[in-house]
Order: structure tokens, then sequence, then C-alpha cells
């Protein structure tokens, strides 16, 4: 039990020591704050270093987990509301492109399909030559 609280204590005043292996961790005690550890203080101390391992990788892992799946979510909602947009802008297009053919088809000048269609004259005449109107 001292080990843990000790190591919490060394833990809290050396944050970077927690990169190191278990054998590094033993030399730190022994060398900067003079802890000798038995041979069963020194199995406590792999386990606990083994075990924080563990633990940091199973966090890791469910991180990843848990951004891979919202940035699924999200891509998933940004790619609906692309589609929607896109969807509209092409609806509106073929809207715009029956309602000119239907004055082309009436005998309309090109100039005034145009106008009325909001479609530059050279989509209007593409459109006429494509029906056989011109």
């Amino acid at each position: 039990m001292w080990i843990v609280q000790k190591n919490k204590i060394w833990y809290n005043e050396a944050k970077w020591v927690s990169s190191k292996n278990a054998s590094e961790k033993i030399t730190t005690l022994h060398n900067d704050f003079g802890i000798d550890l038995t041979q069963e203080g020194e199995g406590d101390l792999a386990v606990m270093c083994n075990l924080g391992e563990g633990i940091y990788e199973d966090g890791l892992m469910k991180g990843k987990q848990e951004g891979w799946e919202k940035g699924r979510k999200e891509g998933r909602k940004e790619g609906r509301k692309e589609g929607r947009k896109e969807g509209k802008e092409e609806g509106r297009r073929e809207g715009k492109l029956e309602f000119a053919l239907e004055l082309l088809k009436d005998g309309m000048a090109l100039e005034k399909v145009a106008k009325y269609s909001k479609l530059s004259l050279s989509m209007i005449e593409k459109l006429a030559k494509q029906n056989k109107l011109i």
C-alpha cells in the first residue's frame, strides 16, 4: 500500500515519468527519490505499469471508436445536406429546361425563351438543336 501511495505522490511530482517502463521507474525511484523496492514491490510496480498501459490502450481505442462514429454520423448528415442541395439545384435546372422546351415547341423566339427561362441563349440553342426544333 505504501508503494502505491508513494507512487501517486511521485507521479504528481514528475508526470513525465508515466512514459517510462517499469525498470526505468524503479531506477528513477532509487536514484531520484532514494526509494529501494523489494522484489515484491518491483513486481507490483511492473503490474501497475502493465495495468496502466492496458487502461491507456483501452481508452485510446474507445476514443478512436467514438471519434470514428461521430465523424461518420457528421459525415452522413453533411452528405445528406449536400445531396438535398444538389437535388434541388438539379430539379430547378430540369424544370427550366422543360419550360424552355415547351416555349420552343410553341414557336417562341430563342431570345425570348432565354429571357423567360433565365437560361443562356447558347443553352436554348443547344436545347432546340437536340430536339430538332432548329
